[in-house]
């Protein structure tokens, strides 16, 4: 029998393994006579994988940072229809009353 005794793996890194860990690698898994997966050998594939998953975090992070300027932007309107309605309802007030009316409104 040609047994491999396997990697040891640590718990704590179950859930952060890369493509390029090398519990993947095992020949072991793969010694049934079944054809050995293009991933494991073929560093242009390898490459492929890495760009697919950038690209799948370049995605996520762009809504991301959409629902950021979308929230920001209610947020800014908010901010200058509460300064609009300060404003209009302030007409005929000093100076100083002004400014603590608008800071007391935000």
């Amino acid at each position: 029998m040609n047994a491999s005794v396997p990697q040891s793996l640590i718990n704590q890194r179950i859930w952060d393994l890369g493509v390029d860990d090398l519990i993947w690698s095992d020949p072991a898994l793969y010694a049934g006579g079944e054809e050995v997966p293009q991933w494991m050998y073929d560093t242009t594939f390898k490459a492929g994988i890495r760009a697919v998953l950038q690209l799948d975090h370049c995605s996520e992070e762009s809504e991301r940072l959409e629902s950021e300027m979308e929230g920001f932007i209610r947020w800014v309107a908010n901010r200058f229809d509460l300064l609009n309605q300060a404003w209009h309802e302030s007409a005929g007030m000093l100076h100083a009353d002004y400014s603590s009316y608008v800071l007391s409104h935000s």
